[in-house]
């Protein structure tokens, strides 16, 4: 089984609050709640890997600037996983999945793995980790469970000295699955755009030409793929192993803006070729298109009426 790497957010810690003072969370569409001591905030990103985009949902609160706090941080994170990955079909090779799950945990952050035990969320098996951080300076304490094809993780970050302490218990023991929306979920085909990909013969260049025309820096660089973060959304970049073949215009995936004439003129300056100036598609809607130095179309929407689920 390849390696699979979680992402663990770190930050740099007593207060007693009383659990009803919590914040619920609740994300159906995620197919879970949990508490926080207060409202956390929501993020997205898509990491490519080797078995294909991971795309995390997260929910932080960071209390590291308040020492009264017993835990520096709190992060609960949603993670679905390509539904092709044949490992989460064999129960015996879920324990090959977590153990590359921690290793790789306790690489990304440099630390020592303190202890790990096997936990269930009802008839789910998981695993509770505690990770050295700092030589001694803190624990990283986490629970994970693999849910069809979702991981679900909560953590905290908290001093050694705070270590197991009542609003750590509180935030874990909160962690529940909204069954009858989790169910549904996992029966969909589809969940939504995730990835727009353009191949190219030279992916420096084109790494160069999409971060100035996207006025956006690369997140990931490597020599077989680059990926470029678009609110939330994920434009990758692709080898081409054969440049001479023309491109398709049979699809084209716009890219939400909020001024289309600024925008398309922006991508013309850059070095875009027109392909379809800004046109007035009905009430409000507008869209165009331009192709890359590459020959790949690039479509950009104005839609004021769109709204994520």
């Amino acid at each position: 089984m390849k390696k699979i790497f979680l992402i663990f957010l770190l930050l740099v810690p007593f207060c007693v609050l009383s659990q009803s003072q919590w914040y619920n969370l609740q994300l159906p569409a995620q197919g879970y709640s949990v508490q926080f001591p207060s409202v956390p905030t929501a993020s997205d990103q898509t990491i490519p890997s080797e078995i294909g985009p991971l795309h995390m949902k997260m929910q932080m609160l960071d209390q590291s600037k308040d020492n009264s706090k017993s835990n520096m941080l709190y992060l609960a994170n949603h993670t679905i996983y390509p539904n092709k990955y044949e490992a989460f079909k064999d129960t015996a090779n879920l324990s090959v999945f977590y153990k590359e799950a921690i290793n790789g945990a306790v690489t990304n952050v440099n630390g020592k793995l303190l202890t790990e035990k096997d936990i269930f969320y009802k008839e789910y098996p998981g695993k509770e980790i505690k990770i050295d951080y700092g030589n001694g300076y803190a624990i990283i304490t986490a629970r994970m469970f693999l849910i069809g094809y979702d991981m679900y993780m909560i953590q905290t970050i908290t001093e050694t000295a705070k270590d197991d302490n009542k609003e750590m218990d509180n935030f874990f023991d909160s962690f529940e699955l909204i069954e009858k929306t989790k169910q549904t979920l996992m029966k969909k085909e589809f969940l939504g755009l995730r990835t727009t990909i353009y191949k190219v013969s030279d992916l420096n260049k084109a790494k160069e030409w999409y971060e100035k025309a996207f006025n956006t820096k690369a997140y990931f660089d490597e020599d077989f793929y680059v990926g470029i973060n678009i609110g939330g959304y994920e434009l990758g970049l692709l080898p081409d192993p054969n440049p001479s073949t023309p491109k398709t215009e049979n699809v084209v995936a716009y890219w939400g803006v909020d001024d289309i004439n600024k925008t398309y003129s922006h991508l013309i300056e850059s070095g875009a070729v027109a392909h379809e100036e800004p046109t007035n598609v009905g009430g409000e809607l507008m869209v165009a298109s331009v192709k890359d130095p590459w020959g790949n179309a690039i479509g950009i929407i104005y839609n004021p009426h769109f709204k994520l689920p």
